[in-house]
């Protein structure tokens, strides 16, 4: 308190309404002990207002080995998807002597029942055959082991594109069929999934890591949390062939033995590894420090909003030249004058940020040209040094922000957004990779994002693409030494945060303004030698532990809502009270109150502004879809947080969504 300024001036006395007591009651009641929302987390982590305090590493600890005979508490169905290794026959066969019922499921041509305990399967339809036979002798799985990416790659696999496509067929397309599948039981039964896999993360600095598993991860992080009846869990070896068959399987088998899930184990040797996060002191910074004045730089993607930032940043500190390459097609130089001044003319903004680049003194040069394309790529690099002699550094700042690809449900999503998303944080990165090799450019930073962290609803093709790069750079990392490869993972940029709303709490909560962004790519580029970087603007470890490391102390029974002692009364809103004017309105404003706990609430009151967040948001989806026997997809709560709007969804006559909201 400034005592000095507080009793300096002019008294000024304020009338003030009175204010009546009403005599409410504000005690918080302890969630249920069987809820899934106690954690030890709290259900709201604040945003820091201090930058130094953003900047994280991805490590690991050492945790328990997990030693001695295998003890199962529970006996159930083990559905268990091999193929057709040695690891696979060597699980199975230790399930069965522990006395677990177990089915086995592998890649066949067709779908086909060879025994009573044996399935191939071809295509996704499969999966459901493979759910509806077991129904049928009265059989329901419930813990599910998929053992189809625990292998390396074939030796006819060729070019970067084939080795990419196996990994996704074996791996993250097949986990994503079967989440599908599992997607639309409405048994309410609980389900876990253990997804083991070798090289899919980098535990020490000698592992020989294979990038193109880590969209595996991201489907293991995010399912959960659209699912709030699943528990999913990655173990990674080492290799698949590095340690004997007994060795592997018995480390499978004590983990699933062992009730507690984690996000991801890593076994290492005899070490057993869970990931966890550290703190990164990054001084503020002086990018004049390592970039040099007038220094010459190529950014992918550099028309995109959150580049032209940086770019006028750097114009501004150190005078810096700039060769953009990306796939807008820009009109004539002469013309930037005129667009700029045209109100909502497709290229206002780029032409304005451009002027404003020349202004500060830079030198631009444009290429149109894709970044998945080498030859676009190769002549982006080569004009940087025919253009300016010289090239300084790399940003890679292309991918796809907007459209469907960015917020989708697991249940919703088409394998295509997947390959949306690939295109220029994939092979885009590859392909830079390749042109650079020869090259001596002191750093390329790519910008990731905390997607690939901390998940998040709809965020799955999203994330997976910027896994893999955080992946690629973790790799190449420990073989190159002309550059240094830097993957930094951001929170939501300023201008992320005006163009999407579906995610507006979140988004929110974790933005950060021009000024803190451009503080923290100084510290980043000033002190970060080369690796993963996170930028997390709140506790990342707490935020982690919020939605990363769930409580899978309870694997079994359905998670329950929020069950308050009594319900508040309607608190002040910006929305009128209006009731329920149908049945359907009718049963979603009682499903709301019995989950929020809070009385009256109207048929247009906001569910973020009564409380909810986007922790909430999927188990008040899967609340109506279990009470109302519907099929709800969850992104429409974000396009429209209402219950007139979620009504507006449902066709009346039957109960179902009229249309299918988001597809790839």
């Amino acid at each position: 308190m400034d005592w000095k300024g507080f009793q300096t001036g002019k008294r000024r006395r304020v009338p003030l309404p009175t204010y009546p007591f009403q005599r409410r009651r504000f005690w918080i009641d302890p969630a249920p002990r069987d809820s899934s929302l106690s954690t030890n987390a709290p259900t709201k982590i604040p945003k820091s207002p201090n930058v130094a305090e953003w900047f994280w590493t991805p490590s690991w600890k050492l945790a328990n080995t997990l030693a001695g005979s295998p003890s199962f508490q529970s006996s159930g169905l083990w559905m268990v998807f091999s193929n057709g290794a040695d690891t696979g026959t060597e699980l199975i066969a230790r399930l069965k002597q522990e006395k677990q019922e177990v089915v086995t499921v592998m890649k066949g041509t067709v779908f086909a029942r060879l025994r009573e305990d044996l399935y191939t399967i071809a295509e996704k339809a499969d999966y459901q055959r493979l759910f509806a036979s077991l129904v049928d002798i009265n059989q329901r799985p419930i813990n599910i082991v998929h053992l189809w990416s625990l292998a390396d790659a074939p030796a006819h696999v060729g070019n970067k594109a084939e080795l990419f496509q196996h990994y996704q067929e074996d791996g993250l397309y097949a986990l994503l069929d079967l989440l599908q599948t599992m997607a639309v039981d409405k048994s309410g039964v609980s389900r876990r999934v253990w997804v083991v896999t070798n090289n899919s993360v980098m535990v020490e600095n000698s592992d020989s890591i294979i990038p193109e598993k880590s969209g595996l991860l991201m489907l293991c992080k995010i399912a959960p949390q659209e699912m709030d009846w699943l528990s999913c869990s990655v173990i990674d070896m080492a290799g698949a062939y590095d340690d004997s068959v007994n060795m592997i399987a018995g480390r499978i088998l004590r983990e699933l033995a062992a009730g507690q899930m984690h996000s991801i184990v890593a076994y290492r040797g005899r070490n057993r590894w869970l990931q966890c996060f550290e703190r990164s002191q990054l001084s503020a910074g002086n990018p004049v420090r390592k970039l040099p004045f007038g220094g010459v730089f190529l950014v992918t993607g550099g028309l995109g909003a959150v580049p032209l930032l940086i770019e006028k940043h750097l114009a501004s500190t150190v005078k810096a030249k700039f060769v953009l390459l990306g796939r807008t097609l820009l009109p004539a130089r002469d013309l930037w004058p005129d667009i700029a001044g045209q109100n909502g003319h497709p290229h206002e903004k780029q032409a304005r940020s451009l002027l404003d680049l020349e202004a500060k003194g830079s030198e631009i040069e444009i290429v149109q040209g894709d970044v998945t394309n080498v030859e676009d790529m190769r002549f982006a690099v080569d004009l940087c040094y025919q253009r300016f002699g010289r090239l300084d550094g790399v940003i890679h700042a292309a991918g796809v922000t907007i459209g469907p690809t960015v917020f989708c449900a697991i249940a919703d999503l088409h394998r295509d957004a997947f390959a949306v998303q690939a295109r220029p944080k994939v092979q885009g990165l590859q392909i830079l990779e390749e042109v650079l090799r020869e090259k001596d450019v002191p750093f390329v930073m790519a910008l990731s994002s905390n997607a690939s962290v901390l998940g998040g609803l709809g965020f799955s093709a999203y994330a997976a693409a910027n896994s893999f790069m955080d992946s690629f750079v973790a790799e190449i990392s420990t073989r190159s030494t002309r550059t240094a490869w830097i993957s930094s993972n951001w929170d939501h940029w300023p201008q992320e945060t005006k163009r999407m709303t579906q995610y507006r709490t979140t988004l929110d909560d974790y933005a950060m303004t021009d000024r803190e962004a451009l503080d923290a790519v100084d510290r980043v580029l000033a002190n970060f030698e080369a690796g993963q970087i996170i930028i997390a603007t709140g506790n990342l470890e707490q935020r982690a532990q919020l939605w990363v490391q769930r409580d899978f102390s309870s694997p079994h029974g359905k998670t329950t809502a929020i069950q308050n002692a009594h319900k508040e009364p309607r608190p002040v809103l910006k929305s009128v009270y209006v009731p329920p004017r149908n049945e359907i309105e009718s049963q979603l404003v009682k499903i709301w109150e019995e989950f929020l706990g809070i009385q009256k609430i109207g048929t247009h009151d906001d569910f973020f502004e009564l409380g909810g967040h986007s922790l909430l948001a999927t188990k008040l989806v899967s609340e109506i879809r279990a009470v109302m026997n519907v099929e709800l997809p969850l992104a429409k709560l974000f396009e429209g947080p209402t219950i007139s709007k979620i009504a507006e969804a449902l066709d009346p006559s039957t109960g179902f969504p009229k249309q299918t909201v988001l597809q790839a």
